[in-house]
């Protein structure tokens, strides 16, 4: 390292050299800035319709709502155009329009016009067009007038206010104004701000004195508290202070008062405190305060010695001062009774409406989901169905899961259930869901492994799931349910002489059903495959009646129904039947009294809505059996395939490779194969259903619709169509001693028989 002259002689004198000059900081390019862009508030299209607000209402009426809210979306200076209270007309032709049940309209026209004041018809529209609650996030089948939102009875309830009604500040929880200023620190002025119903109760559910009433929502009382006061714990705090002054002059009035009775208030409190009880005490008490005639006390004789010892108390002559309420004592009588059934029956006048949705719809992230599974991983389960909302609950027991479901959430079956079994194993307290436990019947049929719904529901089905039973499988009467992706299959008892009517699915009471893509199955009898005595909307989903008596339809309309929308809608559904051709249009019955006018229009409209109809058929399912033999255990299976359908004929000799032959019998719907005699029935199938082929073919109407049944010979008695293999008792093998049996040794022979609908089988294990 080289030095100069100067830097040595600095060196030498202890002079520390200068720091190193910093290096020359890079310099970075500059991007080229965008060109500026015009706000959204002055396009052109936003400057003409400011201007013209006539414009506006033009455009708006020859435009559907999606296209005015993605109009609002894209261009923030439409949006707030379009969001001015004097532009709140241009939303009022849609409002019919999302109206889809027609309920809206028949809103008291004091509450919709509050509506229409305070939050004006673009809130209005975005709430109809909704079908998620504002709260939970699950399915709202109601609207809240004094909120302008959809909610669900559960949330509507409140019933998370506390005892008293004071707790929390849910959406729909209300109160009077004067809870709310003696609560809330809130002024009249600040009350005139909010939106506010008029009661007027002649049953007074509210709990109040009078029958007329004015209503607020708590929430907007906390708003304007908070505009007031800074904090709700400011509120609390400047609660706390006034009360303490509160207490401080009442104590100072009081002790103004009993001062001149110091003496007996002690001597009284002496003999309270050498009682050894309450009676004890009531008795020395009115034993010394009535053997005078002091003018204080104010026990006279007569007086029960046994009441409590503080009302024997000497009094001062003149009026005691009124003690202030403790903090937290008030009582929001509003909220309280929100839960209440009789403050729910007359709910219209507390402003909930039931104002259904075109259907139910969910907010993922907190939508309350309840899981019909098998598994028991938690974890698993939350992560599987996270898409469908926050899972709540889950369980094997459908009965079970839906009795914990609040009212808007979503039941989602992810197994096979067989209604017979979970009914039978419902626990006792949790069979609120069981229709058996209410006497529900269909023609004299009881429906006691019937799944009963009475709240706003939907209920959805995955891939490979189902529900089935030997009565009803749904009866809905809430007032929304809303089915999707399901299949429910319903076998009814085959007894002798017993004429079961039993159906698929009930749909009856006030409410609406909406069901899209589901498969409502019917097995042989004369039953109805669909009971419609509700309003209803039906899209992209099958009717079968597998019923060959007369009478058997798919759908069944009450006399007096309404066949025309809103009431009822069919879109693209496939109705199939046994019955004739002719018997009802598209197999439905529209009721006994129905005129041939009437019937050609509903006949009309099912065409033009995209609905198909078609015969009802069953198959046979043939497999290919492994027949083992019995002399050599070791030798490898052999795939006997039968060649004849089961039609009653007699099978043809069957050989393969050198193989023991073995004869093909069709008895009925019958087919015959080998098995070992130490093969369990379970395994046989399990092998037949793992490791053999199928074929099918098609039967004629007269076959019988599903499912699998297992004989020891071809005239055993059949078990219940619905019967698993599970449930079944191994059967005596069968030895062929016919004169087949001739060309082969004698071998243990299972029957095997099963009548399958077209669809793919279900109740197998």
């Amino acid at each position: 390292m080289t030095r100069t002259r100067q830097q040595k002689r600095d060196a030498d004198a202890g002079i520390a050299p200068p720091a190193p000059a910093p290096a020359p900081k890079r310099k970075r390019r500059t991007k080229k800035a965008p060109p500026p862009i015009e706000p959204a508030a002055k396009a052109k299209l936003v400057r003409v319709l400011a201007s013209e607000p006539f414009f506006l209402r033009e455009i708006s009426s020859a435009l559907v709502y999606r296209d005015v809210t993605s109009l609002s979306l894209v261009d923030k200076g439409a949006d707030a155009l379009l969001s001015k209270p004097e532009n709140s007309d241009a939303w009022k032709p849609f409002v019919t329009a999302l109206d889809t049940w027609k309920s809206f309209g028949k809103i008291d026209e004091a509450q919709k016009s509050l509506m229409e004041q305070h939050y004006g018809f673009r809130k209005i529209c975005a709430t109809l067009a909704s079908g998620s609650c504002a709260e939970c996030g699950g399915g709202g089948a109601y609207i809240n007038a004094l909120s302008c939102e959809r909610t669900c009875l559960g949330c509507w309830s409140c019933r998370d206010c506390g005892e008293h009604g004071t707790e929390g500040a849910q959406r729909s929880q209300m109160c009077s104004p004067g809870y709310a200023k003696t609560h809330f620190l809130i002024t009249d002025t600040d009350i005139k701000k909010c939106a506010m119903l008029h009661i007027d109760d002649a049953t007074k559910a509210h709990g109040l004195m009078n029958a007329k009433m004015r209503a607020i929502l708590v929430r907007d009382a906390q708003k304007l508290a908070i505009a007031r006061h800074g904090s709700l714990d400011a509120v609390e705090a400047t609660k706390a202070i006034r009360h303490a002054k509160s207490m401080e002059t009442y104590r100072a009035k009081i002790e103004a008062l009993e001062a001149p009775l110091a003496d007996k208030i002690a001597a009284f409190e002496d003999r309270k405190a050498k009682a050894e009880d309450k009676y004890a005490a009531s008795l020395a008490a009115w034993t010394a305060l009535t053997a005078t005639k002091d003018p204080t006390n104010v026990l006279k004789a007569g007086t029960r010695p046994w009441r409590q010892f503080y009302e024997s108390r000497p009094r001062a002559e003149g009026k005691y001062p009124k003690k202030p309420s403790d903090l937290g004592s008030s009582w929001n009588f509003l909220a309280r009774n929100q839960r209440a059934r009789c403050l729910q029956n007359v709910g219209e006048k507390y402003g909930l409406h039931k104002v259904h949705p075109k259907e139910l719809t969910r907010r993922v992230k907190d939508a309350p989901v309840f899981v019909v599974t098998e598994s028991t991983d938690e974890a698993a389960i939350k992560e599987q169905f996270s898409s469908h909302g926050s899972v709540k609950g889950f369980g094997e027991n459908i009965f079970e899961v839906t009795h914990k479901a609040q009212p808007g959430a979503t039941i989602v079956v992810a197994m096979k259930c067989d209604l017979r079994k979970a009914a039978t194993s419902c626990a006792s307290d949790k069979r609120s869901r069981v229709a058996g436990e209410y006497g529900a019947s269909v023609g004299g049929s009881d429906q006691n492994h019937c799944l009963m719904l009475d709240d706003e529901l939907t209920i959805i089905g995955m891939p490979g799931s189902c529900l089935y039973s030997d009565t009803a499988c749904i009866w809905a009467q809430g007032e929304f349910v809303q089915l999707e992706n399901l299949r429910l299959r319903t076998q009814p008892p085959d007894s002798p002489g017993d004429d079961d009517r039993s159906p698929c699915l009930v749909l009856s009471g006030s409410g609406r059903t909406v069901m899209k893509n589901c498969t409502v199955e019917l097995g042989s009898g004369g039953g109805m495959t669909v009971l419609t005595h509700s309003k209803c909307h039906i899209r992209d989903s099958s009717m079968i009646n597998f019923g060959h008596a007369p009478g058997s339809a798919t759908l069944h309309f009450e006399d007096d129904a309404t066949l025309a929308p809103p009431d009822v809608v069919l879109t693209g559904n496939t109705f199939a039947w046994h019955g004739p051709e002719s018997i009802f249009p598209h197999g439905i019955f529209t009721g006994a009294e129905t005129d041939e006018a009437q019937t050609e229009e509903f006949r009309r409209q099912l065409q033009d809505s995209q609905n198909t109809t078609t015969r009802a058929r069953s198959r046979e399912t043939k497999y290919v059996f492994l027949a083992v033999s019995r002399n050599d255990p070791a030798a490898p299976p052999v795939a006997i395939q039968p060649k004849q359908s089961a039609r009653g004929l007699l099978g043809e000799l069957l050989s393969s490779s050198g193989a023991p032959q073995i004869a093909a019998m069709a008895a009925g719907m019958a087919l015959m194969a080998n098995a070992d005699a130490n093969t369990p029935v379970s395994d046989l199938l399990a092998k037949l259903a793992k490791r053999s082929d199928i074929e099918t073919s098609p039967l004629d109407g007269e076959a019988a619709a599903p499912w699998l049944y297992v004989a020891s010979r071809p005239d055993a008695p059949r078990p219940h169509p619905l019967t698993t293999i599970g449930e079944l008792e191994a059967p005596e093998p069968y030895v062929d001693t016919s004169m087949h049996g001739q060309y082969m040794p004698a071998r243990k022979v299972l029957y095997l028989i099963d009548e399958r609908t077209a669809s793919e089988p279900m109740v197998i294990e």
